[in-house]
């Protein structure tokens, strides 16, 4: 019971810390992981992730170099300081088993990408 709670502190405590060191950085993002865990049909399906900017500058994502096994879409390609917008990826895996894939995104006030990361497992045929 207790090493269990330990271990939600500590979650709870990294995500505050991830929280904070990427709005110190210019922006908020909903949420960089997702785990869809055992996928019985992949049917591909979107990560969603809310973007805002939270700099005091007009930002622009920039272009990612092109890879047949990821989709990766901006509903809003400009934000100025405030605004809020979506972004979706989608991973196309030919593999079955245990994937995760790290899918970089660049924003033009940053030196270094956002890393989005995506896990699960499909079945073996």
């Amino acid at each position: 019971m207790i090493t269990n709670l330990r271990k939600m502190d500590m979650r709870y405590i990294f995500s505050l810390i991830i929280f904070a060191s990427l709005t110190a950085l210019g922006q908020r993002v909903s949420e960089q992981v997702k785990d869809f865990g055992k996928v019985k049909d992949w049917n591909n399906p979107p990560f969603e992730i809310v973007y805002t900017n939270t700099s005091g500058k007009t930002q622009l994502f920039l272009p990612v170099r092109y890879t047949e096994d990821v989709g990766l879409i901006y509903k809003k390609q400009k934000l100025q300081p405030g605004e809020s917008t979506t972004i979706e990826i989608k991973y196309f895996t030919q593999e079955f088993g245990r994937f995760t894939k790290e899918i970089p995104v660049y924003v033009s006030t940053q030196g270094e990408p956002i890393i989005f990361k995506l896990k699960g497992s499909t079945p073996i045929l």
